[in-house]
């Protein structure tokens, strides 16, 4: 039972990470020209956009626990 849980949440995990990733956010290019050109504040950049996604998912995980969504069609 442990590792069928697990399973399904690495299967998310990796589903979402692959979704923001493969959407251009996090290619080199990107990062280059939003943040590293800025410096510290580029920095200071990558950290409030990881802090933010990190928000946004949590809070979308607690919307579908709430409401008992599991399929796509709720």
């Amino acid at each position: 039972m442990g590792v069928f849980i697990l399973k399904n949440i690495l299967i998310i995990t990796m589903t979402i990470i692959g979704s923001i990733i493969g959407a251009g956010f996090a290619s080199g290019q990107e990062i280059n020209s939003f943040f590293y050109k800025y410096g510290i504040i580029g920095i200071l950049g990558i950290i409030i956009s990881i802090i933010l996604i990190i928000l946004i998912i949590y809070k979308v995980f607690l919307i579908i626990k709430e409401e008992n969504i599991n399929n796509y069609k709720k």
